[in-house]
């Protein structure tokens, strides 16, 4: 007969509930050993042996005494191999609606490895955002769903003020744990394995999953005291029975991974895929290793995409078929390389395209996670050659291009230019420095051109276009109150238009 007992916990409060076998949450198994069998513990699972680091974790949540003392209520079927799992009630429902909701749809986990990291997080903080331990391991501050500890808070609160997220949050914080998971050392979680074989990206969208994703999301996440270790796989399983959902498997599989993997090829490099290639992208997406967007990142960016030296309206035309599925509008098309002339770098646009939502609906359709948006680097990549479709030449080419013909009247040779475009490609040289450099040759100077023709020509060399009456006369009329032609060649440099320039080829201004 099943047997409901009543306890009393160290609240005080008589608690009576169905409960499981006995845990065995007291021995801390030694370096090198495996955790030994614990009540619950899926039939045939064996945890490989500890680290000498695991060995040594010693933190426990404010709540990991509490939980042990309710799992441990007993409870044997007639068989005496079985057990009923009291689902837990003292957290924040709705809080915890919005974390699954959240690892599934953003993260990508299946619903057994969601559950594994709530039954962490009920442990942590009972899905309370503002849960605060202020004498963590060594003095320190643990906070959140997570308990960031130490420089992991610190990180979360910094990440959070320079994503315009609130770190006091669920959505703050779950936010960062994405970027946690994508973007530091902490995603290794998604696919490491013991000594055994088994990790919590193995976990199958089962309940002995949910034990196994708990597990091993206290093991390698959370980090603390391994004899609680157990408690918290037991605490996902309890989840389990709320939000399990076998049919909400592995978003990737291994067939749609293939179809978004070969159609980057197709679009992106215009080829098929060779097999290795193929194989390692699929591997990572199905592994939950990459994004979608990461994935996307690895093809634009790659040396192979990037020789192909797309101009702008191409480049844009090349995202447009390979994360909408279309060719591209036309307003949309004008909207995008305006952005792109005028300073906006190649990767901001890449993230406009990949945080769109036709590019997420594509995703989801091909059951991979989109992902965060990239960093932006300081410059941006740009073509360094003629475009492979239209012809068309790149902008810093076409800029020194511009200074020979202009100021010393002559095409460039083929040394020179080299030499040029690498310095302002490499960053040596900026693009003040390289017109200085043409502008007050001997050989410019030697023509004697008047103030008029100096500021027509400074409208050229700089801008690629000719004067503005306005604009014109203000710089000749300043020439003429006695302001030097270095103080106007500074004026132009230090131009708005300049400068949009000079961020659109991905050179530094000077």
């Amino acid at each position: 007969m099943k047997k409901l007992l009543s306890i009393v916990l160290s609240a005080g409060l008589a608690v009576s509930m169905l409960a499981t076998p006995a845990l065995a949450l007291t021995a801390t198994p030694e370096t090198g050993t495996a955790l030994s069998q614990s009540a619950g513990m899926p039939e045939g699972f064996t945890p490989g042996p500890l680290t000498e680091e695991e060995q040594a974790y010693d933190r426990v949540s404010p709540y990991d005494e509490e939980d042990a003392a309710r799992l441990e209520i007993s409870l044997w079927s007639e068989e005496g191999d079985a057990s009923v799992f009291a689902a837990p009630t003292d957290y924040n429902k709705a809080n915890a609606d919005q974390v699954y909701k959240f690892l599934c749809t953003e993260l990508g986990m299946n619903s057994a490895q969601a559950v594994g990291v709530m039954g962490n997080i009920y442990g942590e903080s009972r899905f309370n955002p503002t849960a605060c331990n202020e004498n963590d391991t060594g003095g320190t501050i643990s906070y959140g769903l997570c308990q960031w500890n130490s420089v992991r808070y610190d990180s979360l609160r910094s990440w959070c003020a320079a994503n315009g997220k609130d770190y006091t949050t669920v959505d703050g914080q779950l936010w960062y744990l994405k970027y946690e998971l994508e973007q530091t050392s902490e995603k290794t979680v998604l696919t490491k394995t013991d000594e055994n074989g088994l990790g919590f990206g193995k976990a199958p969208n089962t309940a002995d999953g949910a034990w196994q994703a708990g597990y091993y999301w206290a093991r390698y996440f959370e980090r603390g005291a391994s004899r609680y270790w157990p408690q918290r796989a037991e605490m996902a399983k309890e989840f389990w029975s709320i939000y399990g959902d076998p049919s909400q498997d592995a978003p990737s599989t291994h067939e749609d991974a293939t179809s978004f993997v070969t159609r980057l090829y197709q679009i992106c490099l215009d080829r098929e895929p060779d097999s290795k290639g193929l194989s390692d992208w699929v591997s990572q997406l199905t592994s939950g290793v990459s994004t979608g967007s990461q994935v996307a990142y690895g093809f634009v960016f790659s040396n192979e995409f990037k020789g192909k030296n797309f101009c702008n309206e191409d480049y844009v035309k090349q995202l447009y078929r390979a994360f909408l599925g279309r060719e591209a509008d036309s307003s949309g098309l004008a909207n995008w390389v305006t952005q792109l002339e005028t300073g906006t770098t190649r990767e901001a646009v890449f993230n406009g395209f990949a945080q769109s939502d036709e590019f997420k609906k594509l995703c989801t359709e091909a059951g991979v996670s989109v992902g965060s948006p990239i960093a932006i680097p300081q410059y941006g990549t740009v073509p360094t050659g003629s475009c492979s479709v239209c012809g068309a030449e790149d902008g810093v080419t076409a800029f020194v291009t511009r200074l020979y013909e202009i100021c010393l009247d002559r095409k460039p040779d083929s040394s020179g230019l080299k030499n040029w475009t690498n310095q302002l490609w490499s960053h040596a040289n900026s693009g003040r420095d390289v017109a200085f450099g043409f502008i007050f040759s001997d050989e410019f100077q030697g023509k004697n051109y008047d103030n008029a023709t100096y500021v027509e020509y400074l409208y050229k060399a700089f801008l690629g276009r000719g004067s503005d009456p306005t604009g014109k006369a203000n710089w000749t009329n300043q020439l003429a109150q006695g302001v030097s032609r270095e103080q106007v060649f500074e004026g132009f440099v230090g131009s708005d238009e300049f400068t949009k320039i000079c961020q659109s080829y991905g050179i530094v201004r000077g």
